[in-house]
This record gives structure tokens, C-alpha cells and sequence, in this order.
């Protein structure tokens, strides 16, 4: 029976241990794939308590840069993961890069200000209610 618990105790460890908080680089949080050295732009904690953050972390003029450094090791952008920008009212313009490809859940919803969003062409998925309530799209 002990060596079941530590074994689960052991697995239940392990898995956390592979999940990383999002990591701020020059202004935008990203979620870094070791593996395969690429970056998903995400919303900067890992469990929300709420979908319903009151900070705004994002001002303006945001652009996404096709490539991102950290501890030496460079990561290529392909994502912008879900609610990564959930609820940020304050962005107006927002420059998406080439290498992303995927754009997330929710991923700009209630961006109600933004005016301008410049995509790459070689996206190939925009999932859920990723622009809702974008009202000046």
C-alpha cells in the first residue's frame, strides 16, 4: 500500500513539475516548449482563479515577435494560446507574426478597443469566440 502511494505521490509530482508559470519576456507572457523550442503567448497565470482579471497588463500598440530568447535558448512563436489576452481593454493594434499559426480560445475576447489586428496569412486555426466582443473590428 506505501509503495502505491508514493508511486502516485511520485507521478502526481513528476506532472507538475513539467507544468511551468508563464514567463514574461519584453513585455508579453509566453508558455515555453523546451522540446521543441517553441512559445505560445498566453495569459500570465497558469490556473486562473478567474476568467475575469481586473489588471491590464497589455496597453496600445502590442506586437508579437516571430522569435523569443530566454536563459540562452531561443523559442519560435507559433501560438496564441487561450484568453491570452482575455478581457485587456486597453489594446488598440495588435501585429501577429508569420510563424504563428494557431490563434487560441477566447484569445482576444472583450479586446472591446481593438481597431487593427495584422495576421499572418499561414494561419490555419482560429478557434472559439477568439475576436467576441472585438466591437471595432
Amino acid at each position: 500500500m506505501k509503495k502505491k502511494i508514493l508511486g502516485l505521490l511520485i507521478a502526481t509530482l513528476s506532472y507538475y513539475s513539467c507544468i511551468a508559470a508563464p514567463t514574461l519576456i519584453d513585455g508579453i507572457y509566453y508558455n515555453l516548449n523546451t522540446s521543441d523550442k517553441t512559445a505560445t503567448v498566453t495569459y500570465k497565470t497558469l490556473y486562473n482563479e478567474s476568467y475575469y482579471p481586473m489588471e491590464m497588463d497589455y496597453t496600445k500598440f502590442i506586437i508579437i515577435p516571430s522569435k523569443v530568447k530566454h536563459d540562452n535558448i531561443e523559442y519560435t512563436v507559433t501560438a496564441i494560446g487561450d484568453s491570452a489576452f482575455y478581457r485587456n481593454w486597453e489594446i488598440t493594434n495588435i501585429s501577429i507574426p508569420g510563424s504563428v499559426t494557431s490563434i487560441g480560445k477566447y484569445a482576444f475576447y472583450g479586446c472591446s478597443v481593438i481597431e487593427r489586428i495584422i495576421l499572418p496569412n499561414n494561419i490555419t486555426e482560429i478557434k472559439e469566440g477568439a475576436f467576441s466582443g472585438c466591437n471595432f473590428l
